[in-house]
This record gives C-alpha cells, structure tokens and sequence, in this order.
C-alpha cells in the first residue's frame, strides 16, 4: 500500500514539474512570456502574488533582481524545511520497516484469496501504526511544496513585467549577465543541469534498491536535467539563477538531513 501511495504521489510531482517547466518551453524569452501581468484570480492572487510582491521588495531594498532571487529561494525553502523533514523522517522509518514488510509479504505470497489479501493489508497497518508511520504522510508532504514551488516560479516570470523591472536596466544587471535575457555564454544552464544531476544523484540516497532500479524513477533522474537545460538555453537568465539557487540549496538541504557521507560505524 506504502508503494501505491509512494508511487502516486511521485507521479503527482513530476507532472507539476513537467507542467512547470513546458509551460515556458515555447522558444520565448521570459519578458515576452510574462506580458500578463499578475491577476486577481485564485492562484495569481493568494499563491503567487505574495511571492511577487515580496520579491520586489527585495529587490527594491537590495537594488537587484539577482539578490531578490537568492534571498526568497533560501527565505521560502527554509520556511518549508519542517515539511521536507517530516516526510524524509517517514520515509526512514519505512525504509527501516522493510525486513518486517517483506516477512509479511512473504507470509501471505501466492494467496490471492480475499481474505488472505485483507489479513496481509491489516498486518502492514498495524505494524505501521506501531512503529508511527503514517504512509499518507511520508507521500502527501511533498505534495505540499508543489504550490509554493510553483508560484515561485511564475513569480519570478512575471514580476519584472508587472512592477516595471525592464525598464530599469541596472536591476537586472548580474555579473556578466541580463537577467531578463537568455545567458549568451551558455554558463547558467550548464550550471542548471549540473546542479540539477547532483540534486537527483543525492535525493536518492537511502532509498531501497527496487525504488532506485524502478525505470520511471531512472528516467525522471535523467529526463528533468535534461529538460531544464533545454530551456535554459532560450529563457531568461532569471529562471536559471532561480533554478540553480533551488538546486543547490535542496542539496545541501538533503546532505544536512540524509547525512549521506556519514560513516556507518
């Protein structure tokens, strides 16, 4: 049951990931695809809005759009670091339950009867509920990000274009970059992809080896990268800053909780 709730919730995700990122796959530059400003409707109003207008803020206090990424990244991601822990905790707890699961799967292997079916099914429930695992948790916390992730990504589409960022070109000025414009070097979405393969390489830490050798979980670690790189090429270098502060900080996030390094004594 554990894995038909892993499994849905991680088909969830990377359809909104998916979503996210096709949406501006259309060859534009983020400053044609942002001429929409902010609406009131539901969304742009109580998801992304907020975001947006405190990313102005930010930028008008540090006098760059570059900042104003980086410190809302690392501002929205640590507000949701209790939710990543609570589902890391939960998923620890179920990898650590994998002897006693796969004794009652064996208990019951090759009865297909429905009795045999629920006594199996009330054995895994009570063998969750001894150990306070609750497999609804560990798979509908992620879920949980999603929202905020998203809107995060559209606030930083279409907050130059609403609060007049193009129009003040030293905002936008980043190193060697425009930020409204795509990286002419190609260094920021080579920089996606890299961080973005480090990310999936060390989120897959402690999961069992049928969860590493699922093929959709394979090719998701190689598809999205490879996504994000592509549309790196053509948007605006604001999304790539993003995507590389949300990277890096996700794995360092990950290291910090799944002590992947640390030496078992």
């Amino acid at each position: 049951m554990f894995k038909k709730y892993r499994k849905l919730s991680f088909m969830i995700i990377s359809i909104f990931t998916l979503f996210v990122l096709t949406g501006c796959g259309n060859g534009e530059s983020a400053k044609n695809m942002a001429e929409v400003k902010l609406g009131n409707g539901v969304w742009d109003k109580f998801f992304v809005k907020p975001i947006a207008w405190l990313l102005d803020f930010l930028t008008d206090k540090t006098g760059s759009f570059a900042v104003g990424i980086i410190l809302i990244t690392i501002l929205v991601r640590t507000l949701l670091i209790r939710v990543y822990t609570k589902s890391n905790d939960q998923s620890q707890k179920m990898q650590l339950l994998q002897p006693e699961v796969k004794k009652i799967q064996a208990k019951y292997a090759g009865k297909t009867d429905q009795e045999s079916n629920q006594k199996q099914q009330l054995e895994m429930m009570q063998l969750y509920k001894n150990n306070n695992v609750n497999i609804l948790s560990g798979c509908l916390m992620p879920l949980i990000q999603m929202p905020v992730f998203m809107a995060m990504y559209y606030a930083v589409v279409r907050t130059p274009i609403t609060f007049g960022f193009y129009g003040d070109e030293s905002k936008l000025s980043f190193l060697w970059l425009n930020l409204g414009n795509p990286d002419k070097y190609y260094i920021l979405p080579i920089l996606v992809a890299l961080t973005a393969l480090l990310l999936q390489y060390i989120s897959m830490y402690g999961l069992s080896p049928e969860a590493k050798n699922n093929p959709t979980m394979k090719i998701m670690t190689w598809m999205m990268p490879a996504m994000m790189l592509m549309f790196s090429f053509t948007q605006a270098s604001a999304l790539s800053l993003y995507w590389i502060v949300g990277n890096i900080y996700s794995t360092l996030q990950t290291i910090i909780v799944k002590k992947p390094f640390k030496k078992k004594l």
